[in-house]
């Protein structure tokens, strides 16, 4: 994958200063079993 596309899957608290806290918060909320979301990416340019 492309290093400025992100999968949320992938992403957690660590990567905070490059994704930001949205973005932490979406990877978080991502690996939730009882939320549905579809698959996502964050473009990070």
């Amino acid at each position: 994958m492309n290093p400025y596309v992100l999968d949320f899957s992938n992403i957690d608290k660590s990567d905070l200063p490059l994704v930001g806290g949205k973005g932490a918060n979406l990877g978080k909320l991502s690996k939730i079993n009882d939320i549905m979301c579809s698959r996502r990416f964050l473009y990070n340019y």
